[in-house]
């Protein structure tokens, strides 16, 4: 039902030709719902014997991980948007006389976006080790 309220929505934005709200409207409710689910799965995973030095960290400074999580990620795509670009450029520049724009941005970036769906195919599946840390209901 909700996927075919969203569809609804979709076209109305589309024939009122709000082009962007068409696209941004499903693009922002999958981010932040995928976001939550992979935070609680982590959550799940390592709460209890924190592995990583941001486990250690947050538990140390008693803050929750999901806003040490959300932090870095705002904190590491403003970075890579705002300067990597740049320095990717002065290095390829300096290194090898080529000048490469937007290699961050168009290569880095996209690139990880096409393997987050890729992976996405098979990583949830039945079978998954990873699906032992979070809860599906039927």
């Amino acid at each position: 039902m909700v996927q075919y309220l969203s569809g609804i929505k979709q076209f109305y934005f589309y024939v009122q030709q709000y082009y962007f709200l068409a696209i941004l409207a499903p693009r922002l409710v999958h981010d932040a719902t995928a976001y939550i689910f992979y935070v609680t799965h982590d959550y799940n995973r390592h709460h209890n014997h924190p592995q990583n030095f941001i486990y250690r960290y947050a538990a140390r400074c008693n803050v929750h991980v999901f806003i040490v999580l959300l932090l870095c990620s705002f904190v590491l795509a403003f970075v890579l948007q705002a300067y990597g670009d740049n320095i990717v450029s002065v290095i390829t520049e300096t290194f090898f006389g080529v000048e490469i724009h937007k290699a961050i941005t168009l290569g880095l970036l996209g690139y990880l976006a096409l393997m987050h769906y890729y992976t996405e195919a098979f990583t949830w599946k039945q079978e998954s080790p990873y699906r032992r840390f979070i809860a599906f209901s039927k």
